[in-house]
């Protein structure tokens, strides 16, 4: 009817019958949750805070030549926390954490593909099936032991990497907090041989004298570059580039049967064979030794440079 009154529509919450609340007290559990995604994001998020942070202060400071007088709040505020909490290696300690998840890390996602490609090799229970064709030249489960093989290469380049962002971290952090220079480079880009530089201008501390061997530090920088900048979309693991074997033409992160290769082949043929970066378990824990025994000694060598200086 035209003269009737338009009924508005019933509020649900006042229909009897209907069971309709906010959630109370019982709901924490869904904010427990809520509160560790967000813990979560604020982890993942901070290192790239931290590097935004490191590369605003370093762009604004002076020549790295020079010494100068610096607050601590001229630092990082990452650095400042680490300067406030008291002396003594707050740095390693941090570096060893790092190398620590590296060492397990490895140790644990590696076995599955050694054993698999020993177990190939070996003709174990649940590989001993005939080939499908008797006529192939191919071993049997060729490729199950090649993808087993390029996995463990490249779980070991990954590792490589954290390597070498944990010890460009360390270095970065030292120079923050001891040195509070800017950090040098040289002309090559080699962050390595700047920080080297830097350390022994302005607090005559020779990175040479450490009891890390810088070669195989500086090859570890290369390696990390090389897998982190493939050249062709052909490889799963990244190979060593030609300029990086012609450095080290005698490469630390390789296969043993590309090693017996590389020494049988002449050297002008040699040039023509660029051998997948592949970590073992010897060469890495190698390396993590060096790096943990360098960064605790530069640190100590730093702390006492930056006392007399005082």
């Amino acid at each position: 009817m035209h003269g009737a009154q338009k009924q508005e529509a019933p509020d649900p919450l006042q229909i009897r019958g209907l069971a309709f609340r906010w959630p109370g007290a019982e709901s924490n559990h869904r904010h427990a949750d809520f509160r560790f995604k967000a813990l979560i994001g604020l982890i993942v998020v901070s290192p790239l805070l931290l590097r935004l942070f490191v590369r605003r202060s370093t762009a604004n400071r002076t020549s790295p030549n020079r010494c100068r007088t610096w607050n601590r709040t001229d630092l990082p505020w990452h650095s400042s926390v680490l300067a406030n909490a008291g002396g003594g290696m707050q740095v390693s300690h941090f570096v060893r954490q790092r190398l620590a998840f590296v060492r397990q890390l490895f140790g644990t996602a590696s076995r599955p593909y050694v054993d698999r490609m020993a177990a190939i090799e070996s003709g174990a229970t649940r590989f001993d099936t005939p080939h499908p064709d008797p006529e192939s030249a191919e071993p049997p489960f060729l490729e199950e032991w090649l993808e087993a093989q390029q996995s463990f290469q490249v779980l070991g380049q990954s590792c490589l990497a954290i390597v070498a962002a944990t010890l460009h971290l360390c270095l970065e952090y030292l120079d923050a907090l001891y040195v509070r220079g800017r950090a040098a480079t040289s002309p090559s880009g080699n962050w390595l041989k700047g920080y080297e530089k830097i350390f022994l201008q302005q607090c005559n501390v020779s990175m040479a004298s450490g009891p890390a061997d810088l070669a195989l530090l500086e090859e570890v920088v290369l390696a990390r570059n090389s897998t982190q900048h493939i050249d062709s979309i052909t490889y799963i693991a990244a190979p060593y580039r030609s300029s990086d074997l012609a450095r080290y033409p005698k490469p630390t992160f390789i296969s043993e049967s590309e090693r017996e290769l590389l020494a049988r082949l002449p050297s002008s043929e040699s040039a023509l064979l660029l051998p997948t970066i592949e970590v073992s378990a010897e060469a890495l824990e190698t390396v993590l030794l060096q790096v943990e025994n360098f960064s605790d000694w530069l640190e100590q060598q730093l702390a006492l440079s930056a006392c007399r200086r005082r």
